[in-house]
């Protein structure tokens, strides 16, 4: 439930930022109408950790945007290196838009490269975690564990294309 109300805050606080304020309680409005977010607020997953950590990271970007201080850019990497631990592909569809967004401020708008070496070292720690957790669990640094079980327990039900194995049961 703390998750939740983070996220509902965050939620907020952007829009708010982005639009104004009643725009932000009406985006809190819609979140707590959708069944899912309040079925996921009780439960124990990954979904909710993550939109925590992709807020965090849109408003840390949000507020290098305005004033360029190194601080955001650190916040905005360590939730998406703890985003890329919590669901990886999830993460990454948050972190690449980021990114992107970021290297246009810079060519554009003339703005700090060390931005990037910023974000890369506060994800660094947790990307090294990742990598260490995979090569314990699975024996392969870039196999994650979700992979070996899925590929264990649900064949076929793996991220990607695959050919159609009859045999798998």
């Amino acid at each position: 439930l703390a998750i939740a109300g983070g996220v509902i805050a965050l939620l907020h606080w952007i829009v708010a930022e982005l639009l104004d304020p009643l725009a932000g309680w009406i985006a809190v409005l819609l979140l707590l109408a959708w069944p899912m977010f309040r079925t996921l607020s009780t439960m124990t997953l990954a979904q909710l950790p993550l939109l925590l950590y992709a807020l965090t990271a849109i408003l840390a970007w949000l507020k290098w945007r305005a004033n360029e201080k190194l601080r955001w850019a650190a916040l905005m990497g360590a939730t998406l290196g703890l985003a890329a631990i919590t669901r990886p592909v999830d993460a990454l569809c948050f972190a690449a838009p980021l990114a992107v967004a970021i290297v246009l401020e810079i060519l554009w708008n003339r703005r700090t490269k060390w931005v990037i070496g910023v974000l890369a070292l506060s994800a660094a720690p947790f990307l090294c975690i990742q990598l260490i957790a995979n090569r314990g669990i699975t024996g392969s640094w870039f196999q994650t564990p979700f992979r070996l079980y899925a590929d264990t327990d649900y064949p076929g039900t793996a991220f990607g294309f695959h050919a159609f194995d009859p045999a798998a049961r």
